[in-house]
């Protein structure tokens, strides 16, 4: 699988684009070999972590549910440990690495997990599970609430610059019906 897609990055590089995104299969295939002492373990890390789409993707969800499970210490990774799958669901955005990152408020990564939640608006359903554990008690799932009113996910991002420059084309409509025409 690896050399496969080092033969086709090679080939995008070639044409001056970059990789293709990770799919389900090769995406499930590294999270395996990711699980043992590979020699290639650095470079299949950095595929994970940077070749899958984020979000509601088919290859994110492959890529959350084996985070979740590093980062809930059910799967044993050499070179990820469980605060760095925390911090690899937390770069997903939101979507299929919400649940995960929820079910770590009550573990012992739980602030690191709720540092990573609060920068997301695209928790969905998880908003809910979160109160939950605020109205149970969990101090950092009530701050977490806290840190989204005060929308720490959009004060937490770069300021946009005073001035944006660009340029706009138009096409004429008599443009369109030239080249129909043809």
């Amino acid at each position: 699988m690896l050399a496969a897609y080092r033969t086709a990055a090679a080939e995008r590089q070639k044409q001056g684009i970059p990789p293709l995104p990770l799919d389900p299969k090769q995406t499930a295939e590294v999270c395996r070999l990711l699980e043992s002492a590979s020699p290639e373990a650095a470079e299949l890390k950095a595929l994970l972590l940077d070749r899958v789409s984020p979000g509601v993707d088919p290859s994110a969800k492959v890529k959350a549910e084996w985070l979740g499970k590093v980062a809930h210490g059910e799967v044993a990774c050499p070179v990820i440990t469980r605060a760095e799958a925390i911090i690899g669901l937390g770069q997903m955005l939101g979507g299929y690495n919400t649940p995960f990152l929820t079910r770590e408020l009550d573990g012992p990564n739980a602030q690191l997990a709720a540092d990573q939640l609060a920068k997301m608006v695209l928790i969905f359903d998880n908003f809910v599970v979160v109160a939950q554990q605020a109205a149970s008690g969990n101090a950092i799932a009530a701050k977490l609430i806290q840190r989204w009113a005060a929308a720490e996910w959009f004060t937490s991002r770069p300021e946009i610059e005073a001035e944006v420059s660009g340029v706009v084309y138009k096409i004429t409509p008599t443009i369109c019906r030239r080249r129909r025409a043809r």
